[in-house]
């Protein structure tokens, strides 16, 4: 598999783009500078009426929920591809417009931390520093309970779905 293939692969694996070449052009206009007193009625107002105009595509004078779809869509897109362009850059430390293997590497932080006390104070009962079988039991029977609104002994989709306190 070559470098190009495998870094293709790892790409959708993660389900974002992540090595967009050039941002794309921006959907918004670039914003006023806000002096420190804040920003003005007249230059807010501007700033709605330069914003209107960016996302009235047909120039009806009014915003179809396409139009906005569109406009918003596009302010994602192009916020996705600056930071995906930012991503690249940071990654491509040797600057030659491509990530070696040791380069893309660095997508994996080389140490991901695990906090365990908030689980162990949980369900550590006889705070032993352990947590036993028994211990491990119970939580899974006090997180049915919770999530079993109903007390009907099953948890339904909707159930699954609703935060628990």
């Amino acid at each position: 598999m070559t470098m190009r293939s495998m870094l293709l692969l790892s790409v959708a694996l993660i389900s974002t783009p992540l090595l967009a070449a050039t941002p794309a052009p921006r959907a918004t206009p670039t914003p006023t500078p806000t002096p420190p007193s804040g920003v003005s009625r007249d230059q807010a107002l501007q700033n709605a009426t330069r914003e209107f105009a960016l996302i009235d595509t047909n120039k009806d004078g009014k915003l179809s929920p396409d139009e906005i779809a569109t406009f918003r869509r596009a302010r994602v897109l192009a916020a996705l591809r600056e930071r995906n362009s930012r991503a690249f850059d940071r990654l491509d430390t040797d600057r030659n417009g491509s990530l070696s293997r040791e380069e893309f590497a660095k997508l994996v932080p080389p140490e991901v931390k695990i906090d365990p006390a908030p689980l162990m104070k949980e369900v550590d009962k006889n705070g032993d520093g352990a947590i036993s079988a028994a211990e491990w039991a119970a939580a899974a029977a006090a997180n049915f309970s919770r999530r079993d609104a109903d007390h009907n002994g099953v948890i339904s989709p909707e159930e699954m779905r609703t935060p628990v306190q």
